[in-house]
Protein backbone atom coordinates (compact mmCIF):
# COMPACT_ATOMS: atom_id res chain seq x y z
CA UNK A 1 0.00 0.00 0.00
CA UNK A 2 1.47 3.19 -0.95
CA UNK A 3 2.40 5.79 1.75
CA UNK A 4 -0.09 8.87 2.68
CA UNK A 5 1.50 12.32 1.62
CA UNK A 6 2.14 14.27 4.93
CA UNK A 7 0.79 17.13 2.69
CA UNK A 8 -2.00 15.70 1.76
CA UNK A 9 -4.04 16.23 5.08
CA UNK A 10 -2.89 19.87 5.17
CA UNK A 11 -4.64 19.99 1.28
CA UNK A 12 -7.62 18.26 2.94
CA UNK A 13 -8.00 20.52 5.91
CA UNK A 14 -8.17 23.50 3.99
CA UNK A 15 -10.67 22.15 1.00
CA UNK A 16 -12.82 20.92 4.00
CA UNK A 17 -12.35 24.54 5.00
CA UNK A 18 -13.45 26.34 1.82
CA UNK A 19 -14.10 23.58 -0.73
CA UNK A 20 -14.06 26.78 -3.51
CA UNK A 21 -10.54 27.84 -2.92
CA UNK A 22 -8.06 28.18 -5.89
CA UNK A 23 -5.91 25.29 -5.88
CA UNK A 24 -3.28 27.53 -6.47
CA UNK A 25 -4.20 29.29 -3.14
CA UNK A 26 -4.12 26.30 -1.70
CA UNK A 27 -1.35 24.67 -2.99
CA UNK A 28 0.85 28.03 -1.93
CA UNK A 29 -0.64 28.00 1.31
CA UNK A 30 0.60 24.07 1.76
CA UNK A 31 4.02 24.58 0.30
CA UNK A 32 3.28 22.50 -2.52
CA UNK A 33 4.67 25.53 -5.25
CA UNK A 34 8.24 25.73 -3.87
CA UNK A 35 8.65 21.58 -3.57
CA UNK A 36 6.91 20.14 -6.75
CA UNK A 37 6.57 23.34 -8.96
CA UNK A 38 3.34 25.31 -9.89
CA UNK A 39 2.21 22.94 -12.52
CA UNK A 40 2.25 19.97 -10.50
CA UNK A 41 1.13 21.56 -7.25
CA UNK A 42 -2.25 23.02 -8.60
CA UNK A 43 -2.49 19.52 -10.37
CA UNK A 44 -2.01 17.68 -7.30
CA UNK A 45 -4.77 19.53 -5.27
CA UNK A 46 -7.17 18.97 -8.09
CA UNK A 47 -6.46 15.44 -7.84
CA UNK A 48 -6.92 15.49 -4.45
CA UNK A 49 -10.26 17.23 -4.63
CA UNK A 50 -11.80 14.78 -7.12
CA UNK A 51 -10.91 11.73 -5.34
CA UNK A 52 -12.49 14.07 -2.02
CA UNK A 53 -15.56 14.53 -4.00
CA UNK A 54 -15.72 10.67 -5.10
CA UNK A 55 -15.11 9.28 -1.46
CA UNK A 56 -18.01 11.76 -0.42
CA UNK A 57 -16.29 13.88 1.71
CA UNK A 58 -17.97 17.05 1.45
CA UNK A 59 -21.11 18.03 3.05
CA UNK A 60 -24.01 17.79 0.46
CA UNK A 61 -25.64 21.77 1.27
CA UNK A 62 -22.30 23.39 1.76
CA UNK A 63 -23.17 26.26 -0.53
CA UNK A 64 -26.64 27.41 -1.27
CA UNK A 65 -28.24 28.51 -4.67
CA UNK A 66 -30.82 30.24 -5.52
CA UNK A 67 -33.58 29.60 -8.12
CA UNK A 68 -32.85 30.91 -11.77
CA UNK A 69 -35.37 33.89 -11.57
CA UNK A 70 -34.09 34.93 -8.36
CA UNK A 71 -30.40 35.32 -10.10
CA UNK A 72 -32.06 37.19 -12.55
CA UNK A 73 -33.68 39.61 -10.45
CA UNK A 74 -30.60 40.61 -8.87
CA UNK A 75 -28.62 40.77 -12.54
CA UNK A 76 -31.40 42.93 -13.57
CA UNK A 77 -30.84 45.12 -10.43
CA UNK A 78 -27.27 45.61 -10.34
CA UNK A 79 -27.55 46.74 -14.08
CA UNK A 80 -29.92 49.21 -12.82
CA UNK A 81 -27.57 50.22 -9.95
CA UNK A 82 -24.67 50.50 -12.35
CA UNK A 83 -26.93 52.37 -14.71
CA UNK A 84 -24.84 51.68 -17.91
CA UNK A 85 -21.19 51.48 -15.60
CA UNK A 86 -19.39 48.42 -15.59
CA UNK A 87 -15.96 48.17 -14.25
CA UNK A 88 -14.30 46.47 -17.19
CA UNK A 89 -15.33 44.52 -20.66
CA UNK A 90 -14.86 41.33 -18.62
CA UNK A 91 -17.68 42.26 -15.95
CA UNK A 92 -19.89 43.80 -18.84
CA UNK A 93 -19.52 40.39 -20.89
CA UNK A 94 -20.46 38.52 -17.45
CA UNK A 95 -23.43 40.39 -16.73
CA UNK A 96 -24.88 39.76 -19.79
CA UNK A 97 -24.10 36.43 -19.87
CA UNK A 98 -25.69 35.74 -17.01
CA UNK A 99 -28.92 38.01 -17.49
CA UNK A 100 -29.28 36.19 -20.83
CA UNK A 101 -28.77 32.62 -19.12
CA UNK A 102 -30.88 32.89 -16.68
CA UNK A 103 -33.70 34.70 -18.69
CA UNK A 104 -33.38 31.44 -20.71
CA UNK A 105 -33.89 28.83 -17.67
CA UNK A 106 -36.93 31.23 -16.21
CA UNK A 107 -39.06 31.67 -18.97
CA UNK A 108 -41.48 29.21 -21.35
CA UNK A 109 -39.53 27.56 -24.19
CA UNK A 110 -42.51 30.20 -26.64
CA UNK A 111 -40.14 33.52 -25.44
CA UNK A 112 -37.01 33.07 -25.48
CA UNK A 113 -36.21 35.03 -28.62
CA UNK A 114 -37.03 38.02 -25.20
CA UNK A 115 -34.06 36.82 -23.38
CA UNK A 116 -31.42 37.87 -26.89
CA UNK A 117 -33.55 41.02 -26.80
CA UNK A 118 -33.06 42.04 -23.82
CA UNK A 119 -29.70 41.14 -23.66
CA UNK A 120 -28.92 43.47 -26.82
CA UNK A 121 -31.24 46.18 -25.08
CA UNK A 122 -28.93 45.28 -22.01
CA UNK A 123 -25.61 46.01 -24.57
CA UNK A 124 -27.22 49.49 -25.73
CA UNK A 125 -27.87 50.69 -22.24
CA UNK A 126 -23.68 50.42 -21.50
CA UNK A 127 -21.68 53.83 -21.67
CA UNK A 128 -19.24 51.92 -24.02
CA UNK A 129 -21.39 48.85 -25.23
CA UNK A 130 -19.56 46.00 -26.15
CA UNK A 131 -19.77 45.11 -30.11
CA UNK A 132 -22.58 43.52 -31.89
CA UNK A 133 -20.81 40.49 -32.89
CA UNK A 134 -19.22 39.77 -28.97
CA UNK A 135 -23.54 40.56 -27.94
CA UNK A 136 -24.26 37.76 -30.36
CA UNK A 137 -21.68 35.36 -29.44
CA UNK A 138 -22.67 36.21 -25.47
CA UNK A 139 -26.63 34.94 -26.52
CA UNK A 140 -24.89 32.06 -28.68
CA UNK A 141 -23.02 31.01 -25.68
CA UNK A 142 -25.28 31.48 -22.97
CA UNK A 143 -28.10 29.35 -25.48
CA UNK A 144 -25.51 26.61 -25.74
CA UNK A 145 -25.15 26.61 -21.68
CA UNK A 146 -29.11 26.98 -21.65
CA UNK A 147 -29.25 23.38 -23.65
CA UNK A 148 -26.78 21.94 -21.36
CA UNK A 149 -28.52 22.84 -18.40
CA UNK A 150 -31.64 20.69 -19.91
CA UNK A 151 -29.98 18.18 -21.09
CA UNK A 152 -30.56 14.57 -18.77
CA UNK A 153 -26.63 13.27 -19.01
CA UNK A 154 -25.24 17.05 -18.23
CA UNK A 155 -28.09 17.33 -15.10
CA UNK A 156 -26.95 14.26 -13.75
CA UNK A 157 -23.42 14.97 -13.53
CA UNK A 158 -24.57 18.70 -12.14
CA UNK A 159 -26.34 16.25 -9.27
CA UNK A 160 -23.00 14.71 -8.97
CA UNK A 161 -21.25 17.14 -8.22
CA UNK A 162 -23.34 18.73 -5.72
CA UNK A 163 -24.99 21.04 -8.01
CA UNK A 164 -28.57 22.39 -8.18
CA UNK A 165 -28.62 22.19 -12.16
CA UNK A 166 -26.39 22.32 -15.23
CA UNK A 167 -25.05 25.15 -16.86
CA UNK A 168 -24.23 28.36 -15.36
CA UNK A 169 -24.29 27.53 -11.16
CA UNK A 170 -22.15 30.10 -9.38
CA UNK A 171 -22.54 30.52 -5.30
CA UNK A 172 -22.60 33.71 -4.06
CA UNK A 173 -19.22 33.95 -3.49
CA UNK A 174 -18.46 33.59 -7.10
CA UNK A 175 -20.83 36.23 -8.63
CA UNK A 176 -19.26 38.61 -6.20
CA UNK A 177 -15.90 38.13 -7.12
CA UNK A 178 -16.54 37.45 -11.63
CA UNK A 179 -18.72 40.99 -11.42
CA UNK A 180 -17.42 42.57 -8.66
CA UNK A 181 -20.14 43.84 -6.54
CA UNK A 182 -19.49 46.26 -4.12
CA UNK A 183 -20.83 45.93 -0.10
CA UNK A 184 -23.33 48.48 -1.67
CA UNK A 185 -24.55 46.88 -4.29
CA UNK A 186 -24.47 43.60 -1.82
CA UNK A 187 -27.09 45.57 0.40
CA UNK A 188 -29.92 45.68 -2.71
CA UNK A 189 -29.71 42.30 -3.76
CA UNK A 190 -31.96 39.44 -2.99
CA UNK A 191 -30.10 36.16 -3.32
CA UNK A 192 -26.27 37.38 -3.51
CA UNK A 193 -25.06 37.51 -0.32
CA UNK A 194 -21.77 37.20 1.58
CA UNK A 195 -20.81 34.84 3.65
Amino acid sequence: MAQRKPERDQVEKLLLEDRRCKAYDIAEKVGLIETMGEDKAVDYVRRVKRSMRKAGAFPEEKYKYASEADRLDDITKLFELRKGKVIDEKVAYRMLMLNCFYRYRSQDDDIHWGAINDTYAKNQELEEPLPWSTAIDICKIAQARYMQSINEQEIARAKRKGLPYAGFCYASETLIEKLAITDEELQHMKTIKKG
